[in-house]
């Protein structure tokens, strides 16, 4: 029977072949990671959770998360055995046919004993909360006068600063990082040609608004710093369009997109005012 990879579900592949279970509770004493056999003897081995033909990380994440971030998960994070070889290797050890430490679709059609399926779109439609999501802003709006006065200016400032993303994300962020370069290195190219330095012997390019020297090495760092954030930006960018191309519009890409946008025009701006030495 063909398994449809589609995103609307939510697919468990488990291994419950009653002869491999048999021989495990035979042949192993331990078993790798959180596994044990009095669990798979009643529900069987989780190869893989997958939605949309994705292999799924903890958090039901459809992604591992940017090249760039320090929460990017790796094997451990995915669920299920095959996403991890040495788990793979130490459960099937000795059984014949055992599958391989892979997340595709032949290897789970070929692995899997059994398919448990979660339709998203059923459950959302039988457990709607928008009843209780009006019952919560109800209670709300009389929790607000129980607030006190600096939980009210917070709340305040990040709404002030979402307002603040929402807009930079709607300039061309591609032609501020473009003529900002263009103009750091104009800057730089200026103060050599002026050769002058500073107490230090750096040499100048002029003074910030507060009447500090920029030298050509915050120029440079201007330039790396900025095109690091740009760099995080498109890679953001790419991963939001993946997103909702799935159906998440909402998603943590497209918070991190509106952030970095900000960043950049926030940083565009310190450009022309030779604001960026520290």
């Amino acid at each position: 029977m063909p398994i449809p990879f589609d995103k609307k579900a939510m697919r468990f592949f488990v291994d419950d072949d009653k002869n491999f279970i048999k021989w495990a509770k035979a042949n192993k004493k331990y078993l790798p990671g959180s596994l044990d056999l009095k669990n798979i003897s009643k529900y069987g081995v989780v190869l893989s959770v997958v939605r949309g033909g994705v292999g799924m990380w903890s958090g039901f994440q459809m992604d591992r998360g940017s090249t760039y971030s320090r929460h990017r998960k790796g094997a451990d994070d995915r669920y299920g055995v095959l996403a991890k070889d040495y788990t793979t290797r130490s459960l099937y050890n000795g059984w014949d046919g055992a599958p391989a430490a892979k997340v595709t679709r032949k290897n789970l059609i070929d692995a899997a004993t059994r398919v448990y399926v979660l339709d998203l779109n059923s459950l959302r439609d039988k457990y709607d909360v928008s009843g209780l999501q009006s019952d919560r802003a109800i209670s709300k709006m009389g929790a607000t006068a129980l607030k006190t006065a600096k939980e009210i200016k917070d709340e305040n400032r990040k709404r002030y600063t979402a307002i603040l993303q929402d807009k930079a994300a709607m300039t061309d962020i591609d032609k501020a990082v473009r003529d900002s370069i263009e103009l750091l290195n104009t800057h730089i190219s200026d103060a050599l040609k002026k050769g002058e330095m500073d107490q230090y012997g750096n040499f100048v390019i002029g003074t910030n608004p507060k009447g500090r020297s920029v030298s050509l090495k915050d120029g440079a760092s201007a330039i790396r710093n900025m095109l690091d954030d740009y760099q995080r930006y498109k890679d953001y960018e790419r991963q939001d369009k993946e997103a909702k191309a799935e159906g998440r519009e909402d998603n943590y890409y497209a918070r991190e997109v509106k952030a970095y946008a900000k960043r950049l025009t926030d940083y565009a701006k310190l450009v022309k005012a030779k604001n960026y030495g520290w």
